[in-house]
């Protein structure tokens, strides 16, 4: 597998099977990867910042090809920690793949953060050359018991994939003479 930068944003609701599984799938042509929970790798970072490590603990985040952080907004993060992660994000911008899974849209990343400022510069570093994929559908887990879920907690949604949007203009190279139709 070639050797990307840019990051993957995985966005579905929380009855969905866990992006863990997801992830693990999809990324086994990485030779190089480290897969987290999005709480550890924050625990992680303060630890590492109380103990005069933190640069340390961004490079070891920075060191594999392809960095997976699960459940970003499930729990909450810890105070202080949206900077860390940025600084986790800044250091592989542009320079190693990351993959986020969220049950959180980023309209709701600066509440997921604590600051609306770092969500933002997280935001646009990560949406920066990022593909996003937004999953939406019925509960995976609950698929079986259905019908003992309240109405108004059950999704109606199917799983459909992104759409790839037509090209703004036209590719290649163009026409002789200003003419929009080839003549043989």
């Amino acid at each position: 597998m070639a050797q990307a930068t840019g990051s993957l944003s995985a966005r579905w609701p929380s009855t969905m099977p866990s992006g863990h599984r997801t992830c693990r799938r999809g990324c086994e042509g990485w030779k190089e990867r480290l897969f987290l929970h999005a709480r550890r790798t924050h625990r992680a970072l303060a630890s590492a910042e109380r103990e005069g490590r933190l640069q340390e603990r961004i490079r070891f985040f920075c060191r594999p090809a392809l960095l997976v952080v699960d459940e970003i907004g499930y729990l909450p993060v810890i105070h202080g920690g949206g900077n860390l992660f940025f600084q986790v994000v800044n250091a592989r911008y542009e320079k190693g793949a990351m993959i986020l899974t969220s049950n959180r849209g980023f309209a709701e990343w600066g509440e997921v953060f604590g600051d609306p400022v770092v969500a933002t510069a997280l935001l646009d570093r990560l949406l920066h050359h990022a593909v996003v994929v937004q999953i939406e559908g019925s509960s995976y887990r609950l698929r079986q018991h259905a019908e003992l879920m309240p109405e108004h907690l059950r999704s109606k949604a199917s799983i459909t994939p992104p759409t790839l949007n037509a090209p703004s203009r036209p590719r290649g190279r163009p026409p002789r003479n200003g003419h929009s139709s080839a003549t043989a």
